[in-house]
């Protein structure tokens, strides 16, 4: 390219002089100077996907999680353990959690023996659960449903553990009684069941057999 003319000067003798400027520069954008903007644009765009779903999640696990029965807090090691204790789970029987959370007692439930059932409204967790019983190699003995428990048939349940509020668990107390097998056991986490006897507590757990029901 041609060098700039900006015309004639005199030099300090005063002979003409020219002066020729170097040609304008162009920036020159190649795919090494964009990858850092894309790469930036790519970390804003997962920000906010992430903090979308932070919203959502919080929304169900909180909004939705206290207006469907209780927010989600998972069970401490000792409060599953003595549930698992009461529970007294033989070999394939089915073991329902109503509100599952993310799966830890399903899990834990499921390595005892049992085939878990869980019930859960909060589809992040409904996902998180299922991939946790896939890593954990018991997908074929976990089933996670996403759904409101008090419409949930539990006729099939053996076991059913529960870790509710109060006024909850008084709430499906009739549902209990009407649809439960004679020899079905119910496992309470911390709340009781309003109008029922425990025929055992441990660490604040409660065992119960619905009222009518064999023991």
């Amino acid at each position: 390219m041609e060098q700039a003319d900006i015309g004639d000067l005199k030099s300090p003798g005063g002979n003409p002089m020219r002066v020729r400027l170097p040609p304008p520069a162009f920036i020159n954008i190649t795919s090494t100077s964009m990858f850092p903007l894309l790469a930036i644009l790519f970390l804003q765009i997962l920000l906010a996907l992430f903090l979308a779903a932070l919203v959502v999640f919080i929304f169900y696990a909180l909004i939705v999680g206290f207006r469907n029965g209780a927010p989600f807090v998972r069970s401490r090691k000792n409060k599953r353990a003595a549930m698992l204790a009461l529970a007294r789970i033989k070999k394939d029987e089915t073991a329902m959690d109503l509100g599952s959370g993310d799966g830890t007692l399903l899990i834990e439930a499921a390595r005892v023996g049992a085939h878990g059932v869980g019930v859960e409204i909060n589809p992040f967790l409904v996902w998180y659960s299922r991939l946790r019983a896939r890593i954990n190699g018991l997908e074929r003995r976990i089933t996670v449903q996403k759904g409101n428990f008090h419409d949930f048939p539990i006729g099939n349940a053996d076991v059913v553990f529960i870790y509710l509020l109060t006024k909850t668990n008084a709430s499906l107390r009739k549902k209990f009684e009407r649809e439960l097998k004679p020899s079905a056991r119910v496992v309470a986490n911390d709340f009781p069941v309003t109008g029922w006897q425990p025929t055992e507590t441990r660490d604040g757990v409660f065992l119960y057999y619905p009222p009518g029901r064999e023991t």
